[in-house]
């Protein structure tokens, strides 16, 4: 009877933790790609800000490094926002992209559920006058 017992426990103990445990990976890209749309935000205020005492104009110097500026903001390729947020594509587990003005940072693989990951940040070059475009989305991490 007691052997009934733990097994019925372990089974529904089973049923509730495993599925918990399995989503972790879920939550971690999240995470990551929430982190990584920040340090993007970061680094495009902070080039503008160097841009600014600095009075550049198609370019900034950050740590010794020259990081291309569109309207006063990183340009949304691997020499503009690429190199102001440092980010490395191989150890970050991301591809990237950069076409027409848009920078895109995407976690790439399958979810869970068998479908391709929706897990991406976005980013759109300034236009004249006014600030970068910056879109994390995180529907399907």
């Amino acid at each position: 009877m007691e052997l009934i017992f733990v097994i019925a426990m372990l089974g529904i103990l089973a049923a509730v933790a495993v599925p918990r445990y399995m989503d972790m990976g879920k939550e971690a890209r999240t995470s990551k790609i929430k982190a990584i749309g920040g340090s993007i935000a970061t680094a495009a205020k902070t080039a503008h800000g160097a841009a600014l005492v600095q009075g550049a104009g198609s370019s900034v110097n950050m740590d010794g490094v020259a990081v291309s500026l569109v309207n006063g903001y990183p340009a949304a390729t691997a020499e503009g926002i690429g190199r102001a947020a440092n980010i490395d594509a191989a150890a970050d587990g991301l591809s990237l992209t950069y076409s027409g003005g848009i920078a895109q940072f995407t976690i790439s693989g399958e979810s869970a559920s068998g479908g391709s990951l929706v897990c991406l940040v976005v980013y759109t070059q300034a236009v004249a006058g006014g600030m970068p475009q910056i879109l994390t989305i995180n529907s399907n991490c």
